[in-house]
């Protein structure tokens, strides 16, 4: 079926339909044939054979010997009825009397057709039934039946179907592109059956207006955003804005994992496979509080400190970090002369939440951020990054090892 370009499965689903189609188009034509044969041998035997009878004077019932010689007779003559047409699968046909004039001489279960015969005779309605039975030429009847279910599916995969809205838009846009019409049409061919996600993808991907339109139709073809979650749509939608011209990396960006990876050498980090250059200072506080969450994936809590005693133990860790990673002189004075602060820890954590969402928006952001709860000891806020520790990772150099020590609040 590689001719009819066909799909193993979709070949196989037809092959299926011409060996029905073919079964029943050999049943319909034995019964058309069967049908045909009986109405138009009924009809040449009501023109000629009651007159026959009623010359040769057989009549009545009674006539028990010239009826059993009727009967021989018509027996001898329809022993072989042959039909007179090229396409007919019939080979031969024989007709034999089964009742005259009330009387049986065969049992009708034999019969594939009975013929019906009324004359009337003295007021009285003679009747006579013959059984119509005929063998068949089964090769020929297969063979043909076959070669019309054949040519009806080639009938039916040589005509197109109508072309739904979205198939002509792609066809469009795939020809103006350049590609040739076949080629477009094995491109769109599996757009009507994307899924609702596909079916948002692609629009997402029209919208932006892409030049090469089969570089996304290859991907949504082999399956592409067919599963894929709102949120990785959405991280579509932005990395299609901001890679308008790299396809391959557009789709890689939405089809990363939902991951920070903080890489402290440029001070930037990874978010969703996007990678964001942040301001040096918001970047370090963004580091320790990923330090934290890494080393007690369970808990990772830091509690504000009190706002008339700074925390004089983890400004050792930050002013360290940065230190190691070249963090501003200002900032580490900072730290070093009025200790962490609630209001230093409040105000970074508002500059990474400025940072990422004037990138990526609020909703793309979010998960990357940060998420509060009440210390249930002090009272005091405490905050955490909000993805799990798994799903962050720090690419700092080899020969360092960073470890935050977890103070007591």
């Amino acid at each position: 079926m590689t001719s009819l370009g066909l799909s193993k499965p979709k070949g196989l689903i037809k092959l299926a339909v011409v060996a029905a189609a073919s079964v029943f188009l050999i049943a319909f034509n034995h019964w058309l044939s069967l049908n045909y044969l009986s109405r138009s041998l009924a009809q040449q035997l009501r023109e000629t054979l009651p007159n026959k009878i009623i010359e040769a004077g057989i009549n009545e019932s009674f006539h028990d010997s010239l009826n059993d010689y009727l009967v021989k007779r018509l027996n001898d003559d329809f022993a072989q009825l042959h039909v007179n047409s090229a396409f007919s699968a019939v080979q031969q046909c024989q007709v034999q009397v089964l009742r005259i004039h009330n009387k049986t001489y065969a049992n009708s279960a034999n019969a594939a057709r009975i013929i019906s015969l009324h004359w009337p005779i003295n007021d009285h309605i003679q009747e006579l039934k013959l059984g119509l039975a005929c063998q068949w030429q089964w090769p020929k009847l297969i063979a043909s039946q076959l070669f019309l279910s054949l040519l009806g599916l080639l009938m039916w995969t040589a005509v197109a179907p109508p072309l739904s809205p979205r198939r002509k838009q792609l066809l469009r846009a795939l020809t103006e592109q350049g590609v040739n019409r076949r080629q477009a049409e094995q491109l769109s061919s599996k757009a009507d059956g994307y899924s609702p996600r596909q079916e948002q993808a692609l629009t997402l991907f029209l919208r932006s207006n892409y030049p090469h339109p089969s570089h996304y139709l290859a991907h949504l073809n082999t399956g592409g955003f067919k599963h894929s979650s709102p949120s990785v749509l959405a991280w579509l939608e932005f990395a299609l804005r901001q890679r308008p011209k790299d396809i391959a990396d557009a789709i890689a960006i939405a089809e990363s994992p939902a991951e920070l990876s903080l890489c402290p050498a440029n001070s930037t980090v990874m978010v969703h496979g996007y990678a964001l250059k942040m301001s040096s200072t918001p970047f370090m506080y963004y580091l320790w509080y990923a330090y934290r969450r890494r080393q007690n994936p369970v808990d990772g809590w830091f509690t504000n400190p009190p706002s008339n005693r700074p925390d004089r133990r983890a400004d050792q860790e930050i002013i360290a970090l940065m230190q190691r990673y070249g963090g501003h002189a200002k900032a580490i004075n900072d730290l070093s002369e009025k200790g962490l602060r609630a209001k230093t820890l409040d105000q970074n954590r508002s500059k990474i939440k400025d940072e990422l969402c004037q990138l990526f928006g609020e909703e793309l952001a979010a998960p990357f951020l940060f998420e509060s709860a009440r210390d249930p000891q002090t009272a005091r806020s405490q905050y955490r990054l909000a993805l799990p520790a798994t799903a962050i990772s720090i690419h700092a150099p080899e020969s360092t090892s960073t470890r935050i020590a977890t103070p007591s609040n």
